[in-house]
């Protein structure tokens, strides 16, 4: 007869049912694990969209505003005093430095108040890219978004500030100012001021020698100066020399292929050359232009560029002009599936936003 062994109590197998729960429940604390992973995931990814999507804002407006700011500064010259230009082409959009600010409102066609065809402004000629957004924005880097708008902002760069270290000894003498201070160059379009009076001239040749820097601007160049006569001798060391500034901001189609922020120069000449991406993810700039009474300088009303009964082709109208409305609408931008359109359909999809902000024109008023 064989003797059967009895196991101990502990040492006993699990019974199918058994299995099965301790299974269930694994798999449910699995789950969970995993829900609490993907969820953290994709939060973290809306937040960093968001974060990413407010800092491009951010920086669109700050880098527009401090332009805006700065628009019809010519050195301590007022604005509005007689300001004279000796190039012959001083009427053109590109160097009409008598309306600091000009605009564009969406499909109106035309920068105002010079009325100028918005073609000459856009040039086309740059690498196409495939465009996150082609029902309003062209596949090209730069060319405008459909719909959006446009500003063009003339004063003088602070950055390129040099005074003159030798009084002038007469009105058409060359410019002497420091070289080591200098960064003008030959064929720069530079604003000669003091707190009397500014002049616009295209420089034609610029000699160093033992520190100093001649700047001459005989006839002719391109842009071509009309003369070689400045408005008044400007005297050393009150006088001053500042390259002249006329750029563009805009919304055009960047090179990631979606919409951007540009900055580009006005003069058709060099408006491919000096094209800038400013910040990508930027898919509308809306403007508004605060509009003054003479008697008062105080805002009335804010209308766009083209509004032909307060702004429009009036010249008139624009020197009322004190302060700007910006309006920028910005998108998140994919990084993680870069070949998604604008604002494609997603559960974690950050939506456009859209930020505003007012800043007055310091030298206008």
């Amino acid at each position: 007869m064989r003797n059967r062994r009895v196991l101990p109590f502990f040492v006993r197998g699990l019974s199918l049912v058994e299995l099965m729960v301790a299974i269930a429940i694994g798999l449910l604390i699995m789950a969970a694990v995993s829900a609490v992973f993907v969820n953290s995931r994709a939060n973290y990814t809306t937040q960093e969209s968001l974060a990413r999507l407010q800092e491009n804002a951010r920086v669109a407006i700050n880098v527009v505003a401090r332009d805006l700011r700065m628009t019809g500064y010519y050195g301590c010259a007022d604005a509005k005093a007689a300001l004279t230009s000796v190039l012959q082409s001083s009427a053109s959009v590109a160097y009409n430095y008598s309306v600091p600010i000009e605009g564009l409102a969406g499909e109106s066609g035309k920068l105002y108040p010079s009325g100028t065809n918005t073609a000459a402004l856009f040039p086309a000629g740059a690498t196409p890219v495939t465009s996150k957004d082609p029902a309003r924005c062209p596949s090209f880097i730069g060319s405008r978004c459909t719909g959006t708008d446009a500003i063009a902002i003339r004063m003088s760069d602070p950055a390129s500030r040099v005074l003159l270290t030798a009084t002038m000894p007469s009105t058409s003498a060359p410019i002497n100012v420091s070289s080591s201070l200098s960064s003008l160059n030959n064929g720069d379009v530079i604003v000669v001021s003091d707190c009397g009076a500014a002049d616009l001239v295209h420089i034609t040749n610029v000699t160093n020698a033992s520190g100093s820097q001649t700047i001459a601007h005989s006839t002719g160049g391109t842009p071509a100066n009309a003369g070689v006569t400045l408005s008044r001798i400007y005297a050393s060391p009150t006088a001053q020399v500042t390259r002249f500034v006329n750029r563009v901001y805009y919304i055009g189609t960047g090179a990631s292929g979606y919409p951007a922020l540009f900055r580009q120069n006005i003069d058709p000449a060099t408006a491919i050359a000096s094209r800038e991406e400013i910040v990508d993810g930027i898919s509308d700039m809306q403007i508004v232009y605060g509009v003054v009474l003479a008697s008062d300088r105080t805002p009335r009303v804010y209308a766009t560029a083209d509004d032909a009964t307060n702004l429009g082709p009036s010249t008139a109208n624009w020197a009322n002009v004190v302060s700007a409305r910006l309006q920028f609408t910005s998108i998140s931008v994919n990084t993680t599936t870069p070949s998604a359109a604008v604002n494609a359909s997603s559960p974690n999809q950050v939506q456009p936003k859209q930020f505003f902000s007012t800043v007055l024109l310091r030298n206008v008023q």
